[in-house]
């Protein structure tokens, strides 16, 4: 009679149709906190450990706030008192330790919009708000009172009479690119495209970096399993991220991915507008990936990867994956439509 297999054993036995379901949740709960080091350690959200990036998303954000409630349809005279004394508080830190920049004279101007616009309709303003536009005027930093500016409708369908749709369903992902180099001139206006996307309080956290020599393409594409069978053959390579030192709130752990993904799309319809060809490369990556790619690139430690984008010219013929969609009653809910939630 053979022997009874060991507890060991039994236990393996047992275990082995749950093992791979085991394993994801380990490497989940790893992959989560790798993440969660990286935004306690790079964000914005300790300000006792405030880096000038994320002074300048502080700043940022709270003058942002100025110019939406000037925006309003009526805005309320007075308005945004909380947001004012933030704003001050950092501008003065910043202004008196000989810190300016852009940010810094777009935040000012909003601050003589707010101001003016208050003079004009009886509100009230903190008095902090004539000590640090003073302070500034002392420091000869410029600014003038302009937070808001018209738009019109008639600009608006000017822009957009053309053929929308047909634009938007010619974008493929392309794999099969032309030989012909990638002009710089269309890469640096998909950028400027791109730039017109929205972020959370205008802090435009996205960054993009361009890759064209094929010896460092090749070398960064190791650590991407999506692009084989014709990653040679791109004109460049983009990968985008996002600064996490733009990012001030817990509740902003997840709002890299949007503003990024926000950026990344309006990048690839910029290349699309130039006639370029673009294929998404996923970045769902391991720790290892990240921590290889990061070191091959040098990239900066507060940037965390969103994508990668094969860009190329276009053949004049090309086969492309169909990709149908899924019917639009799948992805569209009209059953509250012109009526409320039940």
């Amino acid at each position: 009679m053979l022997p009874a297999p060991s507890f060991a054993i039994r236990t393996k036995a047992a275990l082995r149709p749950y093992w791979r379901h085991i394993r994801d949740l380990s490497q989940l709960a790893r992959f989560c906190a790798y993440d969660f080091n990286r935004f306690r350690r790079l964000s914005g959200t300790f300000p006792l450990r405030m880096t000038p990036g994320a002074e300048a998303a502080r700043i940022t954000k709270y003058y942002h706030m100025i110019e939406k409630g000037l925006a309003l349809p009526a805005p309320r005279p007075g308005f945004g008192h909380y947001a004012i004394g933030e704003l001050c508080a950092l501008l003065d830190k910043a202004i008196n330790e000989g810190r300016s920049g852009e940010h810094v004279e777009r935040a000012l101007d909003s601050l003589l919009a707010y101001r003016a616009f208050n003079s004009r309709h009886g509100g009230a303003t903190p008095g902090c708000l004539d000590h640090t536009l003073a302070n500034a005027q002392a420091r000869k930093i410029a600014c003038i009172p302009d937070a808001i500016k018209q738009a019109t409708r008639a600009e608006i369908l000017e822009a957009t009479a053309f053929d929308a749709e047909r634009f938007f369903w010619t974008r493929y992902s392309v794999r099969q690119f032309g030989n012909a180099p990638v002009a710089y001139a269309d890469i640096e206006a998909a950028v400027r495209i791109a730039q017109s996307s929205p972020s959370v309080c205008n802090r435009q956290s996205a960054r993009v970096h361009i890759i064209t020599d094929p010896s460092q393409c090749a070398a960064l594409l190791r650590f991407q399993n999506g692009n084989r069978g014709f990653g040679e053959t791109m004109g460049a390579l983009a990968i985008i991220t996002a600064d996490l030192s733009h990012f001030v709130e817990p509740t902003e752990r997840y709002q890299p991915w949007i503003d990024g993904g926000l950026f990344a799309m309006t990048f690839a319809l910029g290349l699309h507008a130039r006639g370029l060809g673009s294929c998404f490369l996923n970045w769902s990556a391991s720790i290892d990936s990240d921590r290889g790619l990061r070191a091959a690139m040098r990239l900066p430690d507060e940037e965390t990867v969103i994508a990668f984008l094969a860009i190329g010219t276009l053949r004049d013929a090309f086969t492309v994956a169909r990709s149908p969609r899924k019917a639009l009653s799948d992805v569209m809910d009209t059953k509250n439509f012109n009526r409320g939630f039940k």
